[in-house]
């Protein structure tokens, strides 16, 4: 799951004031956050809910929000979403909502890849909701 990036201003300002290299590699390592909010080379902050990197001489101190992710997804649970098929694995599908990814439990005959399907979705994660299909 990819996660998005909110930067405060304060930070952007202290950032547009290191010299390159620095400041690329220091983005580029805010943008692999995204992706991997966890590398092997975080550690996590003492007395607060905040991890850091290190990045030359510089370190991102950065939060993640995972109980956001989580409660929001968990006020999904029940509902309907209309689902684009994207992927099929091992005889499980997944696919995306607008705005969400949704593993999709169905028959070959229901879920093909590049169909729409509507799925109701019955668990939900941080990162994932889980769905069966419905008829229409």
């Amino acid at each position: 799951m990819a996660y998005r990036i909110s930067i405060k201003k304060s930070a952007i300002k202290s950032l547009a004031k290191i010299p390159e290299p620095y400041f690329s590699t220091i983005k580029e390592a805010i943008y692999k956050l995204s992706e991997d909010s966890r590398p092997s080379v975080h550690k996590k902050l003492k007395g607060r809910n905040a991890f850091r990197i290190r990045v030359s001489n510089y370190r991102i101190i950065y939060e993640i929000q995972d109980k956001i992710s989580y409660d929001f997804n968990q006020e999904k649970i029940g509902k309907t979403f209309k689902v684009l098929i994207d992927k099929e694995e091992g005889g499980h599908f997944g696919g995306r909502t607008d705005f969400d990814s949704v593993e999709v439990g169905a028959s070959k005959f229901y879920c093909r890849v590049g169909n729409f399907v509507q799925a109701k979705v019955f668990e939900a994660t941080e990162f994932i909701l889980y769905g069966e299909v419905v008829e229409d």
